[in-house]
């Protein structure tokens, strides 16, 4: 769900009982103190009576980043490790034909 952060910013000295009730049930008991709260119906409308009272920041939630997980990454570090080497004897000839000929038409 959306959260919203309230500071009280004003004080609720020359407030209706009313509003300085609303104040209590939303959690704020002194000037510049902040509180969470879920949006729904209920928390829009007090905000709504109190909005000269208050101040309303909207809470971006931040999204964990995973760890890569350590079975795989052992894999395909013993796979690196197990992997034979290629030489430049492994090569066939015909592969080095088609090389220099590539070569001479880039040339060309």
């Amino acid at each position: 769900m959306e959260k919203v952060k309230i500071t009280q910013v004003k004080s609720k000295n020359g407030s209706t009982d009313r509003q300085i009730a609303t104040l209590a049930s939303l959690g704020l008991r002194r000037m510049h103190q902040t509180v969470e709260r879920e949006v729904n119906d209920v928390t829009k409308g007090m905000i709504e009576k109190i909005r000269h009272l208050v101040k309303i920041e909207e809470v971006v939630e931040k999204v964990k980043a995973t760890k890569p997980r350590t079975s795989r990454a052992k894999k395909i570090v013993e796979t690196q490790e197990t992997a034979p080497a290629v030489e430049a004897q492994d090569i066939a000839p015909e592969t080095e034909n088609a090389v220099s000929e590539a070569e001479k038409a880039i040339e060309a």
